[in-house]
């Protein structure tokens, strides 16, 4: 009887082991959000960063692309988007990736030396490996 209770404890400690790693490795990944903004409205750039920065601390990977008339709120140092600019840090902090689209840059009169800390000049790898990636949900304002 003595033989059988060891294969049961061995087992169970198994059980309770290797049960434990395998649910811990189930989890399901999280889809990847891709938020592209176009605009310098207050309203419109306070959502988009929001909903980035609350899907970043969610652990969702995040990528916000600037563009169109959006690169201005990367600018450093323009009073004007100063709010913006502060609330793209604090996305930027929360682990998401800003990418500016490289032509509104140029067309706005920007550089890349013009730019904030973390946010980076997009190319088609960047971009598309992020807008492509599997599994992701973009959504625009």
């Amino acid at each position: 009887m003595q033989p059988l209770r060891s294969y049961f404890t061995l087992a169970l400690v198994l059980w309770l082991t290797f049960g434990a790693m395998t649910a811990q490795a189930v989890e399901p990944v999280k889809p990847a959000l891709f938020v592209n903004l176009t605009s310098v409205d207050p309203h419109r750039v306070e959502m988009a960063l929001n909903l980035s920065e609350t899907a970043a601390k969610r652990g969702h990977v995040v990528t916000v692309f600037l563009n169109i008339d959006s690169v201005r709120i990367a600018e450093n140092g323009n009073p004007v988007f100063e709010p913006s600019r502060t609330h793209l840090q604090n996305v930027i902090k929360a682990g998401a990736k800003v990418i500016v689209c490289p032509h509104c840059l140029g067309y706005a009169g920007l550089k890349e030396a013009n730019l904030i800390s973390g946010v980076m000049v997009g190319n088609p790898d960047l971009t598309f490996g992020a807008l492509f990636a599997p599994d992701t949900r973009v959504m625009s304002w």
